[in-house]
């Protein structure tokens, strides 16, 4: 429903957010020595804090987003098309 230069940055979106959840877990792995028999557990349970709060935002913005004028003009177009 939105342009297609809209939908190219969301596809960059989700192929950066691979990359930086691959990038974030070997920062946990290689900051953690092994020593620790809970540093796998901790490394984990900070990786996915991390994760659940920016899933949270995510749903946040979501929310706003889909108030702005932008989405409510693409949105009705939708609307009126299935009509």
């Amino acid at each position: 429903m939105f342009p297609p230069k809209m939908i190219g940055a969301v596809m960059f979106g989700q192929g950066l957010s691979g990359v930086l959840c691959n990038v974030l877990r070997f920062v946990c792995i290689v900051s953690m020595p092994n020593e620790n028999t809970n540093s796998e557990f901790v490394g984990c349970l900070i990786y996915y804090s991390l994760a659940s709060a920016i899933l949270l935002v995510c749903i946040l913005l979501y929310y706003i987003i889909d108030n702005t004028p932008y989405a409510i003009y693409y949105t009705s177009k939708v609307k009126i098309a299935e009509s």
